[in-house]
């Protein structure tokens, strides 16, 4: 639902296993831009970062996060109204699947796998695009709520795509005793997912 502190909304700032040192910036700039937000740093294994925030800046409006299970990554996704960090495939994933707008950044930095993630994320209008991170539109929350319609639609059933992906290559007999990898190619692209 993304209600915090005092009626306030709750961005969640996650990169994934390991935040960067910039997310010190993005924190700053944050607090300064939009006073009315909780902010809730996950830091991954990065304890300089850690403790770095929780020096400057932990508090009842900015929860600073190290290691964490994924039970409480859940929680923390599940209580927040956005989701701020970089377009990482299992990130933006949890995002859509807890019905959390994304808001990330396109520069020329991108790896190849985000950036198939950056256009996936404009055409399903689930999230917002921004230049740069440490400078967010001051309409922040009026543009995220744009997305919630488009998060409501999306249907994720990649665990069941995989599966059949597997089942069919399973099914492809001989695939492992030499059997042509185009025949197995064709097998998995006749499946009706997606």
């Amino acid at each position: 639902d993304g209600a915090a502190v005092e009626g306030r909304a709750t961005a969640l700032i996650f990169f994934g296993g390991y935040a960067p040192m910039r997310t010190m910036k993005i924190v700053q700039h944050l607090r300064a831009s939009h006073p009315q937000l909780k902010l809730v740093v996950l830091c991954g294994g990065n304890v300089t970062l850690e403790a770095q925030l929780r020096q400057e800046h932990a508090g009842p409006l900015c929860e600073v996060e190290g290691m964490l299970s994924a039970a409480r990554v859940r929680q923390h996704l599940a209580s927040a109204r956005l989701v701020i960090g970089k377009p990482g495939p299992g990130v933006v994933a949890e995002a859509g699947v807890c019905r959390v707008p994304f808001v990330t950044e396109d520069h020329t930095g991108i790896m190849p796998q985000e950036r198939s993630v950056l256009r996936w994320i404009e055409s399903q209008g689930v999230g917002i695009i921004v230049p740069d991170l440490e400078h967010m539109p001051s309409d922040l929350l009026t543009r995220i709520s744009s997305c919630r319609e488009a998060l409501e639609c999306q249907d994720n059933r990649a665990v069941f795509e995989v599966s059949a992906c597997i089942r069919c290559l399973m099914s492809c007999k001989g695939a492992d005793q030499g059997k042509d990898w185009r025949e197995v190619q064709q097998c998995v692209a006749n499946l009706s997912i997606g």
